[in-house]
């Protein structure tokens, strides 16, 4: 929970660089866009406490919240399944574990869709501005924005992208998960050493 409080201000600047960026070569004559694409981290930061307040830099930290489960449905999972295989191999190993994380990342995915669409939001500076009325019926909370995601685009669109999304988190968790054995295994053994020797220093 801390960690996400922590982090949840890089990663809304983080998304607002990458929007930026794009709306920029979106608009590639534009030198003002062009601007706000070159810009750095520490300059978007400050543009977006200057246009929206402080508050802004923790968009999206409901859904970031929600995601926190994902690794504990992840592990629940796993030691769910694994006496049904057991004992496990290493192979078993890793195709449960990104069994695991391919559940649990198909259970939390919409809400990481949710959080970069809150995060990128830019609603206070356009009403402000008045340039954009669209931006200011745009749903606020994330189960409302879900539901907005779902009824235009039905479940495509609450999924989009999650196969980018699956290749990184399974193939780096089933790995965690076999490394996670391996390295336990080492320290056992390294302890009865050490146990071992003890025992003889004794003696």
């Amino acid at each position: 929970m801390v960690n996400v409080l922590v982090t949840n201000p890089i990663w809304v600047v983080n998304n607002r660089c990458i929007t930026d960026r794009k709306a920029a070569a979106d608009a590639d004559a534009d030198a003002d866009a062009d601007a706000v694409a070159d810009a750095g981290l520490l300059a978007t930061l400050a543009r977006i406490v200057a246009d929206e307040g402080l508050g802004a830099l923790y968009k999206g930290l409901a859904p970031a919240m929600v995601l926190v489960v994902n690794p504990i449905i992840t592990y629940t999972i796993f030691e769910s399944l694994k006496p049904a295989f057991a004992p496990l191999s290493r192979l078993s190993r890793f195709l449960l574990g990104a069994l695991a994380k391919t559940i649990a990342t198909l259970a939390t995915y919409p809400y990481v869709v949710a959080k970069s669409r809150m995060q990128a939001d830019k609603s206070r500076r356009n009403i402000a501005a008045g340039s954009s009325a669209s931006a200011s019926a745009r749903p606020a909370s994330a189960r409302a924005i879900l539901t907005d995601i779902y009824a235009t685009g039905g479940l495509p669109a609450l999924y989009a992208g999650i196969g980018v999304k699956l290749l990184q988190s399974v193939s780096r968790n089933a790995l965690l998960f076999l490394i996670e054995d391996e390295v336990f295994k080492t320290l056992l053994l390294v302890l009865k050493l050490i146990a071992g020797a003890s025992g003889r220093a004794v003696a």
